[in-house]
């Protein structure tokens, strides 16, 4: 409560004679209390748990994209790979060691391990965390258990560690 509604009240107050002079302090205290009241039992929670889903649905959303992140970067080394090997080819008219990187999947492999260490790096470990998340399953309660992807037995999402 401003000091400007407290000294409206005083003026109001003045007005009515024989008011005794404990009434106008003791109704803005409870005016105050009560609207505190209000604020802390509705306000507050709810702005909390707004703010909660919020930071939630942002750090879904960045781990998201760094696992599409990871992906494009996976298509586009493979994608390097090829060229510099058929350049290699062209320039040299041989292909460079034609046991290793004449099959497509050993030229995957190359690829897929020098990105062992970042995929190792993303963020969530549940493999169900995107599908759920779009679904709107996701709790502030059950966050950590998706994020980290370590205990799904606790998850009330799945059943014998598939998704519903």
């Amino acid at each position: 409560m401003t000091f400007g509604g407290a000294s409206a009240g005083a003026i109001i107050a003045s007005f009515w004679p024989g008011l005794p002079d404990w009434v106008l302090p003791l109704s803005v205290a409870a005016i105050g209390a009560l609207a505190y009241g209000v604020h802390e039992a509705l306000f507050v929670p709810w702005t909390k748990n707004k703010v909660e889903k919020e930071l939630i649905d942002t750090e879904a959303r960045r781990g998201m994209y760094f696992q599409q992140y990871v992906q494009r970067c996976s298509t586009t080394l493979n994608s390097l790979l090829d060229d510099a090997l058929r350049i290699y080819s062209e320039v040299y008219d041989s292909p460079y060691h034609e046991e290793k990187f004449n099959d497509p999947e050993e030229r995957r492999k190359v690829v897929t391990d020098t990105l062992s260490g970042i995929e190792n790096l993303s963020p969530f470990v549940c493999k169900h965390l995107t599908k759920h998340f779009l679904e709107g399953k996701i709790t502030r309660d059950l966050w950590a258990i998706c994020e980290s992807g370590r205990e799904p037995k606790y998850c009330e999402h799945w059943k014998d560690g598939a998704s519903p």
